[in-house]
């Protein structure tokens, strides 16, 4: 027993320590994505827009409300359907304290326009979260004459 307690107050002392340090999320698999979604649709983003959620004095984010028109729903059918508009809602680091090494949320937020295909859970307020941090992938690439016209 009087070997146990040193042991406790390490493995506490360790965990205390280690417990608060996080990492930026890896990519999911698709197979996690697929899993973890209530829904996986692809559509066109037809509106994007933004706004600023602080977190503290140090910290805020951007969120991004993306309004998307559905093209098919590969999950979740009875949820939406072909046609039905949804808003999505997925988020990035606008200012966090020097030396962070949190989550950065999500990658690859599209522009208005764009064709993507997402994988959401049913947020309380009845939008759509999008799984983090890879749950929005660009179906459209934009061709190279497209970017040298654009120069």
């Amino acid at each position: 027993m009087k070997d146990l307690i040193p042991f406790l107050f390490s493995t506490i002392a360790i965990l205390a320590c280690t417990g608060f340090v996080l990492g930026a999320l890896p990519p999911q698999s698709e197979e996690d994505l697929e899993q973890g979604a209530d829904l996986v649709v692809t559509g066109t983003v037809e509106e994007v827009t933004t706004s600023t959620k602080r977190h503290g004095l140090r910290s805020a984010d951007t969120i991004h409300r993306l309004v998307v028109r559905v093209d098919s729903v590969e999950k979740g059918k009875k949820s939406v359907a072909k046609g039905d508009e949804v808003i999505v809602r997925c988020w990035t680091i606008r200012r966090r304290p020097q030396g962070w090494v949190g989550d950065s949320g999500h990658r690859g937020i599209p522009d208005a326009g764009e064709r993507c295909r997402f994988w959401l859970r049913k947020r309380d307020d009845g939008s759509w979260g999008a799984l983090a941090p890879n749950g929005i992938e660009a179906l459209d690439s934009v061709s190279e004459s497209e970017v040298r016209s654009e120069e």
